[in-house]
């Protein structure tokens, strides 16, 4: 794909030679047929184990002083079903009603521990989250109070693409907040990432599946990281250097990013050379972490001393096309993902001013589902991101807002 905002850096780099992959954790053919993996499933297996290296458990320990503080909670062979049929049938079966009674009260008593005096939580596999569960939910009580919020002091003429995307991508992770284990299974049911990789975790052998088991992280609720998605990034390590980053919602321009662009890169790179990251760097070789950045504010009140950024580990995962670029594409930006020197990424002006009015309206309806964009005309028909709208996509068009057929979200919110 292309845009006004990769086109320039895709222009430099698509030249560049090719480098090779590789990983100190993807299993060899020799293991592969050593751990019983049927012939016809051993790349798919590997596939499969090469993504489970990268879980919270498998490297929480290591890196612990710098995330969330975090709860486990296994899921056996069954329970992992029991979920899987409560996603697909959208009630729990009687005959699993024990398994998932017994994981709520588990859900709920590690909760209490990382979530005590009503903070929350927030809750995902130890692979991925439940973040598409709301992307299409247009009656999240949640989302549509905090897009009033965020909405309703601009005027109709500042309610433009860029404003409805940032403020959507905020409601959203803000509305991810847990506090019990009914609202854990409210998110895995609607959640077809959720389905996805419990489908895949427990589609080879039960054996295996024992190998690499599931579990539900119950972590600590952070309202910064929610509210202020503009210090979130994705970062790419290849051959144990840093080699790209990228903010990690790409539709969105942040005026701070743009201006403080140093300071995150500087923030970024102090933090990849800690020396507990540097344990994780050694033991993989290759991987794609995200962080949250909270730079000190500009004006010096937060002290007389200067006050170091505030960066948390969210995750790691493989560095694998399966993890969102963010403004990286594993297509035409490979060698670059895969090579120093760095290279650091973010939106440096509005869309709409880098290209034309279309790419931010573009950009719009790649990140907020056509549900959603409906529920929102109806409640700003005056806004200036649907005056912009429908100069590109009237509402008769077949592809507009207004019809069920639209293109579904690319967003980074419904990426990996």
């Amino acid at each position: 794909r292309t845009s006004p905002i990769l086109d320039p850096y895709i222009a430099r780099h698509t030249a560049m030679a090719s480098t090779s992959f590789s990983s100190r954790v993807r299993l060899s053919d020799d293991k592969l047929a050593e751990l019983g993996v049927r012939a016809s499933e051993r790349e798919a297996y590997r596939r499969f184990h090469y993504k489970m290296q990268f879980t919270i458990s498998a490297w929480y320990g290591a890196l612990e002083a710098h995330t969330f503080a975090t709860e486990f909670v296994p899921l056996d062979y069954d329970t992992a079903q029991a979920l899987l049929r409560y996603h697909r049938t959208k009630q729990v079966a009687a005959a699993d009603a024990a398994r998932i009674d017994k994981l709520k009260r588990a859900i709920d008593a590690k909760a209490a521990r990382v979530g005590g005096g009503g903070g929350g939580f927030f809750v995902k596999l130890d692979t991925r989250s439940p973040k598409d569960a709301l992307l299409y939910d247009v009656d999240d009580a949640t989302v549509n109070a905090h897009m009033r919020a965020k909405l309703a002091p601009l005027t109709d003429a500042q309610r433009s693409c860029n404003a409805l995307v940032s403020a959507y991508t905020a409601a959203v992770l803000t509305a991810m907040r847990c506090r019990t284990a009914d609202d854990v299974l409210r998110l895995f049911n609607k959640s077809y990432r959720i389905s996805g990789d419990i489908s895949q975790a427990t589609g080879f052998t039960e054996q295996l599946y024992a190998r690499t088991p599931l579990s539900v992280c119950i972590r600590a609720w952070n309202d910064a990281v929610a509210q202020h998605p503009e210090g979130e990034f994705r970062c790419f390590v290849h051959n144990d250097r840093l080699t790209a980053v990228s903010q990690y919602f790409a539709d969105t321009y942040f005026e701070q990013v743009a201006r403080r662009e140093a300071e995150y890169r500087r923030a970024v790179e102090q933090f990849f050379a800690k020396a507990e990251m540097d344990v994780i760097t050694r033991k993989y070789g290759a991987y794609v972490f995200d962080v949250h950045i909270t730079l000190p504010p500009e004006d010096g009140s937060g002290g007389s001393a200067p006050q170091p950024p505030r960066v948390i580990l969210l995750e790691l995962n493989p560095f694998h096309i399966g993890a969102g670029g963010s403004l990286f594409d594993w297509k035409t930006d490979r060698e670059t993902m895969m090579s120093a020197p760095l290279e650091f990424r973010v939106v440096r002006e509005p869309v709409a001013k880098a290209g034309s009015a279309k790419d931010a309206v573009d950009n719009l309806r790649g990140a907020i589902s056509d549900q959603y964009l409906r529920y929102l005309r109806r409640h700003y028909p005056n806004a200036a991101a649907f005056r912009e709208h429908d100069r590109y996509y009237p509402p008769s068009s077949a592809s507009s807002a207004s019809s069920p057929d639209a293109p579904r979200p690319t967003t980074a919110l419904a990426a990996a």
